[in-house]
């Protein structure tokens, strides 16, 4: 009776053994298919999971506020990981370690590649020792920070503005380190003017956002520019007055136009923006996302009579998806300029669409569906057009890959990976011109 009694204890301790290998090495499966996946296609699969979960959590307050803090955490900590990730990582990573920790002599040995702003911030890193790569993690940091007290306006449905957060704005948080900071500047402006009504701290914001990142400037002057015709009242009229532009610029150019326009930018400005303006394409896939927004918010907006504070808001959100309609056929350019405005408008949206709950759904149904199979749509191209480039810089690459190779050695494989972007596919992108 001991004796098959021992048996059974082995037998059992034999199967939890088994199964506790099996999922060893399922983790371990699960971990190479996330080291060979691509970056943006990880966080946008991530992402729309979360969302499907939130849809069937429908009506759950609490349990879809907890799948969007759980989803947060995990893209925070995803972007936070990364390891000399993307193509500027070939310009970012010399000019941080030639800088001391002295900015006047930083100065003084020419290294100006940047704007003054951004090498204040990395001097300051220098000085109390950070790595190249904690100097990531603080921007990654401070940019979610941004996006968390942002979206805590958002009522209902957080889910769905992290997911297109993430599906339009990957290159900002995971590459482009100057605007990034410059993005999160601004958020935490109108945070704490719309918070506490403070004026002169958001003003210092502003001020400095301008010296991250130089689109942040004419930015702040677009700002400005709509207090002065903020007393104009925004209605359903205006806005499919944008869906008809929008559709009418998938054929006609503003090619002319916009060249004339370049002349009246500071010199500073001119060269950037004219590089930014030789590629352009008619018909994007995104079009149809851009479309049912705006329709959206013709159908279901309000007129605001009372509020002087919403009416500024209105008038600025207007005329953000003004400036995308416009731009929309000039990609390079508008990803550049839509990041300071997307993740107000998607705050404006979100909540308009919570506001009008009482009135019919389906539109507001088709332009969630629209947003899960647009994303869909990227996971499944995204691949395929990474796969056919020379640098591979969408690969993921984390700090943890540390532990098993010399720092050096993953550098040179990112640097190689990025000297091939800008070589071949970046120049092989501008070839293709407007079309």
């Amino acid at each position: 009776m001991i004796f098959q009694y021992g048996i059974l204890l082995f037998e059992r301790k034999v199967v939890i053994l088994k199964a506790d290998i099996v999922s060893l090495l399922y983790c371990r499966e699960i971990l190479l298919a996330l080291h060979n996946m691509y970056m943006p296609v990880l966080l946008i699969v991530i992402c729309l999971v979360f969302c499907i979960m939130d849809l069937m959590a429908e009506g759950y307050r609490n349990i879809q506020r907890q799948l969007f803090n759980i989803c947060f955490i995990v893209i925070v900590v995803l972007c936070t990981c990364k390891y000399a990730y993307g193509a500027d990582v070939k310009h970012y990573y010399s000019f941080y370690e030639e800088l001391t920790d002295s900015y006047a002599m930083n100065v003084a040995n020419g290294l100006t590649n940047f704007e003054p702003g951004f090498m204040w911030f990395c001097t300051m890193c220098k000085l109390i020792g950070l790595s190249y790569w904690w100097m990531t993690v603080i921007v990654s940091l401070f940019y979610w920070g941004a996006i968390y007290w942002l979206f805590s306006n958002i009522k209902y449905h957080r889910m769905f503005a992290l997911l297109v957060i993430v599906v339009l704005d990957n290159a900002l948080f995971l590459e482009q380190l100057r605007q990034c900071i410059a993005v999160a500047l601004i958020i935490y402006a109108f945070c704490f003017y719309h918070r506490y009504s403070w004026k002169i701290i958001p003003v210092l914001l502003l001020v400095a956002s301008t010296s991250m990142h130089k689109t942040a400037l004419p930015f702040v002057f677009f700002l400005l520019l709509g207090l002065v015709f903020s007393g104009l009242e925004i209605d359903k009229k205006a806005y499919f007055m944008l869906a008809v532009l929008l559709f009418s610029f998938m054929i006609f150019s503003l090619h002319p136009l916009l060249q004339r326009f370049l002349l009246f930018l500071p010199s500073s400005l001119q060269d950037s923006a004219g590089y930014h303006l030789m590629v352009g394409k008619r018909f994007q896939k995104v079009f149809i996302l851009y479309f049912m927004a705006i329709l959206c918010m013709g159908y279901y907006t309000r007129p605001i009579n009372a509020d002087k504070r919403e009416r500024v808001y209105h008038w600025m959100i207007w005329s953000c998806i003004g400036v995308i309609v416009v731009l929309y056929q000039y990609y390079l350019i508008l990803y550049r300029i839509r990041s300071y405005m997307l993740p107000f408008i998607i705050v404006w949206v979100m909540n308009t669409f919570a506001a009008k709950a009482d009135k019919e759904q389906l539109l507001k149904q088709m332009t969630c569906l629209v947003i899960l199979l647009f994303s869909l749509s990227l996971v499944i191209e995204l691949p395929h057009r990474y796969k056919n480039m020379h640098g591979q810089i969408y690969r993921t690459s984390w700090v943890w890959e540390l532990r098993k190779h010399p720092e050096k050695d993953i550098l040179a494989r990112q640097m190689e990976q990025a000297t091939l972007f800008w070589e071949y596919d970046n120049n092989k992108g501008l070839q293709l011109g407007f079309k």
